[in-house]
């Protein structure tokens, strides 16, 4: 469930950045604004499951969003560790094929140097 948050977030990220993206030169009055709220949607899959958590122990007249005690809908704890990974890992599945992509141009351009450099050393007057 927190995995599927976080991946529908980060879908909903590209959609609001490609909108954001088409409205640089010029865009509509309706598309910049939406683009805008990019920022907010990996924020989505925390708060809902900090909310559902936080709604399924306190009874809905006692909410609060932060108590001195520590608790409260802002508390740390609200959302277990295996959950919070799962959100945070759906959020940037997204950017993986980004993140292979220049791992692999870094290795090519890494071997590229390698290659060049023995060349370079095969060159040399012994």
């Amino acid at each position: 469930q927190a995995y599927g948050l976080g991946s529908l977030a980060g879908v909903l990220y590209l959609g609001l950045l490609s909108l954001q993206v088409d409205s640089v030169g010029g865009g509509n009055i309706i598309t910049r604004p939406l683009g805008a709220l990019r920022l907010l949607a990996p924020m989505a899959p925390f708060l809902f499951l900090a909310t559902s958590k936080y709604a399924a122990t306190h009874a809905p007249g006692t909410w609060s969003l932060y108590n001195p005690d520590g608790s409260g809908l802002l508390a740390t704890k609200l959302i277990p560790a295996p959950q919070f990974l799962a959100a945070t890992t759906g959020v940037l599945t997204h950017r993986l094929p980004l993140l292979a992509r220049e791992a692999a141009g870094a290795v090519g351009l890494a071997g590229a140097e390698v290659k060049r450099a023995q060349q370079a050393d095969d060159n040399l007057p012994t």
